[in-house]
């Protein structure tokens, strides 16, 4: 059941040259890359359906890379089947790699959209490193791809509280708060009692 005016938390990884924004919104997880010198609509969109599928591809993904040696590279993507041409049309891909110097990378590609394609690094973020070398590239980026799954793990577990955010202003059918329900009527007054304030009800 969606839970009102709640939020799951997001994610987001940056570049020299791109954000990526990764949300929860009405079940899906969603994941954006904008361009820094750019404004409006992302420039790659990659959208979970309301499946596990997708999301199981990417934690397997992930998970190969992660006990795979160095210079190693794994992919997942979704597709969708076209009636008209009877083949399957690629929406998007999303590469899991690690570097020969044991460094975590991610590149999403919207294969849907015109194929543009943008790669990030895994870092820790906030200051927090691992191990007890802040220059360990490799832990450091160990520990951004960790902090990246669990983020995974917490968006789809709380995927089905996120189906509607609360809008004060949205009061569908003259509701109470906007939940969907009508507003309790005013109670009726006699007349008489009304135009009498020292006619109490007791």
């Amino acid at each position: 059941m969606a839970v009102q005016g709640f939020e799951v938390p997001g994610f987001s990884l940056q570049s020299k040259e791109n954000s990526l924004r990764c949300t929860v919104n009405r079940g899906v997880i969603n994941m954006a890359v904008f361009r820094k010198d750019q404004r409006g609509a992302p420039a790659v969109r990659i959208t979970f359906d309301q499946s596990h599928a997708a999301y199981v591809q990417l934690l397997d993904a992930i998970g190969e890379v992660i006990k795979a040696p160095l210079n190693s590279k794994q992919s997942c993507g979704r597709h969708r089947f076209d009636p008209t041409t009877k083949r399957f049309i690629d929406l998007w891909n999303i590469t899991i790699e690690k570097d020969s110097e044991m460094v975590y990378k991610i590149t999403l590609t919207d294969i849907e959209h015109g194929g543009a394609s943008a790669t990030f690094t895994f870092r820790a973020v906030g200051g927090v490193f691992g191990g007890a070398d802040p220059s360990n590239k490799s832990k450091d980026s160990l520990l951004g791809i960790k902090t990246f799954v669990n983020w995974l793990k917490m968006a789809d577990g709380m995927r089905a509280l996120s189906y509607e955010k609360f809008d004060p202003n949205n009061r569908r059918g003259g509701g109470n708060g906007g939940n969907g329900g009508s507003a309790p009527a005013a109670a009726s007054v006699a007349p008489a009692v009304a135009s009498d304030p020292d006619d109490l009800p007791f």
